[in-house]
């Protein structure tokens, strides 16, 4: 059997009633979980690891408490499927959002500056909203991330996994990146907020006839964390873009310095989850740089 049909077989064991025309899986684009789009019209994740598995659960569980704080579309949950066991995620489904996965290349071909402006507006407004809701009344315990502690054990995996295959000057670099950064104590006074955690690349969508963005997705790695996280993640797009994000919302530019640094790590954290899943492609294209 194959990858599509043993996807569409653990869908029908769920929700029989749910008839399916057509099914397209992909497999691209993503390190953690494989898609299956059903009848263009529905889209099914399905966790390609038990880490991401658990990951995904959470994801379920704040989705819904999240419909109402944010103006842009997000997953609507409609299918889900839980290991009655473990509580781990077997799939979730919900009705596709109109529109493309926003590109760098996209956002530098776009010539219209109001368009522009817009949409890094948009952006704004989005992670303001996120970080803003009040997360003792979403009645879950949200996993909390972006402290010292995680980090300087980042650190620790990145010097045994991944410094002996990296380049001396690359180890060095990244070496001093991370030892200023923990450091300081300044860069660990945050106050806590509700971040996305991938809030870039194609997990952003753009409507190219209203140029202007459609929605975001995949809220898998949403956690308590540091707001600057997202920031650095929205920097994907480019430090043009990346300034008209933060004049939209200046509270964003004293978190700069933070975001520089968290997004100087996202290659090799790609990289050390890969070995982690026993993804040998995404574990080279993380170290493509470095080696």
């Amino acid at each position: 059997m194959n990858q599509e049909r043993a996807y569409l077989q653990r869908i029908h064991e769920a929700y029989p009633h749910l008839m399916v025309k057509t099914a397209r899986l992909h497999t691209r684009d993503g390190q953690f979980s494989d898609i299956l789009f059903v009848d263009e019209e529905l889209i099914f994740r399905f966790p390609r690891s038990p880490h991401v598995a658990k990951e995904m659960a959470f994801e379920t569980a704040i989705l819904s408490r999240l419909q109402r704080h944010m103006s842009l579309p997000i997953p609507n949950l409609v299918y889900h499927r839980a290991d009655p066991q473990t509580g781990d995620l077997i799939f979730m489904g919900y009705r596709m959002i109109p529109g493309e996965p926003l590109s760098r290349e996209t956002v530098k071909a776009i010539g219209d500056e109001t368009a522009l402006d817009g949409m890094a507006t948009q952006l704004a407004t989005f992670m303001r909203e996120l970080h803003g809701v009040p997360v003792a009344k979403l009645g879950l315990d949200v996993p909390v991330r972006d402290g010292h502690e995680e980090w300087a054990d980042i650190y620790a995996r990145f010097r045994e996994h991944l410094f002996p295959h990296m380049r001396p000057d690359a180890r060095e670099q990244a070496a001093r990146g991370f030892e200023t950064f923990l450091s300081d104590p300044v860069n660990f006074a945050y106050r806590p907020v509700l971040r996305h955690g991938d809030f870039g690349g194609t997990n952003i969508l753009f409507d190219p006839k209203t140029q202007s963005i459609a929605g975001v997705l995949d809220f898998s790695f949403i956690a308590l964390g540091d707001p600057a996280f997202d920031l650095a993640s929205i920097s994907c797009f480019g430090e043009s873009f990346t300034q008209r994000i933060v004049r939209a919302d200046l509270r964003l530019e004293p978190m700069r310095r933070r975001a520089r640094f968290y997004r100087s790590t996202f290659a090799l954290l790609q990289a050390l989850y890969a070995l982690r899943d026993n993804d040998l492609e995404s574990f080279e294209s993380g170290m493509a740089r470095f080696i």
